[in-house]
């Protein structure tokens, strides 16, 4: 068994409420589906534990009894009176379980990863950012993967439940876990790394993002450089230095700094980038040490993602991986998915950029639709949230790039987006711009538009904050246009 039932009580200071199931468990589900649905379908006999995790608008306690039903064998809960309820339960529908009583269930599961990690005993590298943390990840991943036994990341989890989830999907043979670690306030990045531990950090960008809870970039540079704080001597820090606030020279640590960047002084030296869109991107890399220059093309759209590919190979050459195999693991890179993903349905083509929204990615990803060969190119856009005092600059600051840009159309859907779409307006009038803005107040409204407005050969970019689930405009797109 991978976690026993009487170490895992120790592990989080639980007590045991009743023991009348297998001696341990296999895997870990927070989620009543995921648990139910993986005794049905798994050809496996794994035994499996629920965390009924007490959140901000659900508790899973009251689930308890669907997943005693699912074949699940070990229940860790935070409330007796449901460890009570759920015992009678099971024994008047004769399933042998386990319960586990503890005080904190999200805090009892960030303790059994701790203690995964700490038996496993991985190489840690943890990565943080505004933009970037997820595709940064899977670059470090696949790199890694070359020459280790490597963690595989889940998902977009980076939270403390999140990265517990993941640790806890380790095998014990991994030898370099990769972890992206995000955060929404001040102190939530120290509470995950204080137990991680990691032995390399990569901090891909200091942006706004955040801004209306942390109310100054100052504060989300603290934020972020929290995953600094437990790094000791023999660690590492490996940082954009051409994002705000980023500066080797400027951090007094203890730990060693590299640097990826445009300037002069910067360990790995970015210069000459190509954006061939939809192709991937061309750009020459220096080494500071060895003062040699490379040509690196990748395959991955997005020019702002050679900052993302350099920290990677810096990660790995830090981990014992040359530059040249670095390079040729990113050539067989596999991304999480919303992020500049080109989709092509025989009609027209879609760059789902849909998983997030800020000014720089915005840029970055106009950039790489105006770089891919298109008939016409068009941009619909949701809003940017967490703004503050100056989310409506930045709306306007948007609209008017697009206009910029020579995109043939910009569809603005819902809250904030109203600025974007007066600003380019007024822009593409005032410059005699070809650019057709349209504004639409909802999802619903747009999709009733869309095959008025959408023609064949037609490149289509689709990008929002996470609230907006935009993946719905992209799966309306391909399936009203299809063959």
């Amino acid at each position: 068994m991978k976690f026993s039932i009487q170490e895992s009580n120790k592990v989080m200071n639980g007590k045991i409420h009743t023991c009348k199931g297998p001696e341990g468990f296999e895997k870990v589900f927070i989620d009543s589906r995921e648990a139910v649905n993986f005794e049905r379908e798994s050809s496996k006999e794994e035994s499996i534990a629920f965390f009924a995790i007490v959140g901000e608008v659900h508790d899973a306690h009251k689930f308890v009894n669907q997943v005693i039903d699912g074949g699940c064998s070990t229940l860790i809960l935070s409330e007796e009176n449901v460890a009570d309820a759920a015992a009678l339960y099971a024994e008047k529908n004769q399933k042998n379980i386990n319960i586990i009583l503890v005080e904190d269930t999200t805090e009892a599961l960030s303790k059994l990863a701790e203690f995964h990690l700490n038996r496993i005993n991985p190489k840690k590298v943890a990565i943080t950012g505004s933009m970037g943390k997820t595709t940064t990840r899977d670059m470090v991943y696949a790199v890694c993967s070359s020459k280790y036994k490597t963690g595989k990341p889940i998902k977009n989890y980076n939270s403390l439940i999140g990265v517990s989830m993941t640790v806890l999907e380790y095998d014990m043979d991994v030898e370099v876990a990769v972890i992206e670690v995000g955060m929404e306030s001040l102190g939530e990045i120290h509470k995950i790394v204080e137990w991680v531990r990691p032995d390399i950090s990569i901090i891909t960008y200091i942006g706004l993002t955040h801004l209306e809870q942390l109310g100054s970039q100052e504060n989300i540079y603290k934020a972020k450089m929290e995953i600094t704080d437990f790094l000791d001597k023999d660690d590492l820090l490996i940082i954009n230095q051409d994002s705000p606030l980023l500066n080797k020279n400027t951090i007094v640590a203890q730990y060693d700094i590299i640097s990826v960047g445009s300037s002069e002084d910067c360990d790995y030296r970015i210069s000459d980038c190509h954006d061939f869109g939809q192709n991937g991107i061309n750009f020459k890399l220096g080494d500071l040490e060895s003062n040699k220059t490379i040509d690196i093309d990748l395959p991955i759209p997005g020019a702002h993602n050679r900052y993302n590919a350099v920290l990677a190979i810096a990660a790995g050459e830090a981990l014992g991986i040359s530059a040249k195999d670095a390079i040729e693991a990113l050539h067989v890179l596999k991304r999480t998915g919303m992020r500049l993903e080109f989709k092509d349905n025989g009609v027209i083509r879609v760059m789902d950029d849909s998983y997030s929204s800020f000014p720089e990615a915005v840029r970055s990803a106009i950039d790489t639709l105006v770089s891919t060969e298109a008939r016409r190119r068009i941009a619909i856009f949701a809003g940017m949230n967490g703004w503050a005092d100056i989310s409506r600059k930045v709306h306007r600051e948007v609209g008017e790039y697009v206009v910029e840009k020579d995109l043939d159309m910009l569809i603005c859907v819902g809250q904030h987006t109203d600025d974007m779409a007066s600003a380019a307006f007024r822009k593409a009038q005032e410059e005699k711009r070809s650019c057709k803005v349209i504004f639409v107040s909802e999802k619903d409204v747009l999709f009733n538009l869309l095959k008025s407005l959408i023609e064949p050969e037609d490149l289509i970019l689709v990008k929002g904050s996470r609230m907006y689930a935009m993946e719905d405009v992209v799966d309306r797109l391909l399936g009203i246009f299809s063959i």
